[in-house]
């Protein structure tokens, strides 16, 4: 379930994206701004309120590219720990399969588990898994799609956040 900042109401999510005007998600442009439901029910709010850059990853289960990128998440996450916020988002499968590849790949960042799609959110359909990187103030500084091999890319991006 995602809730949308302003009204704060708990519609499903393509609902609400309904409800609002369709965000402008390009860079150098500030991210939409809502407030997400992890599986245990804690919100958290996009941009970040406490300050700190942000990645927002996009990821499914099924998806094997995703399955390797998620541990770069969790590795940057713990590289950069009080400096960096990370927030996932479970795609396109149910909330019982999400919950259970969340405690499979053992992640340790809020996930918004949600049966919907991103197009719903982000007005557009990528390929997964698919990141966002906003600064401290809510700037939206690099999109990606996809992953691209064994490499980490994540660690260069971080430089467009003031983390190297």
């Amino acid at each position: 379930m995602l809730l949308v900042a302003g009204g704060l109401t708990s519609l499903p999510l393509g609902v609400a994206a309904a409800a609002r005007r369709e965000p402008r998600m390009a860079l150098d442009y500030p991210i939409p701004p809502v407030d997400v439901v992890d599986r245990d029910g804690k919100s958290h709010t996009i941009p970040s309120s406490d300050g700190l850059p942000m990645v927002l990853t996009f990821f499914a289960s099924w998806c094997e590219p995703c399955r390797k990128e998620i541990p770069n998440m969790i590795a940057a996450l713990r590289r950069y720990e009080g400096k960096l916020s990370v927030i996932g988002f479970d795609l396109h499968e149910s909330v019982e399969k999400a919950n259970a590849y969340i405690d499979e790949m053992k992640i340790p960042f809020p996930v918004a588990t949600q049966a919907t799609t991103d197009e719903d959110f982000f007005g557009k359909s990528y390929t997964l898994p698919f990141g966002i990187l906003v600064n401290k103030d809510g700037i939206i500084k690099d999109m990606w799609n996809g992953y691209d091999g064994d490499s980490n890319p994540l660690w260069g991006r971080l430089i467009r956040v003031g983390l190297h």
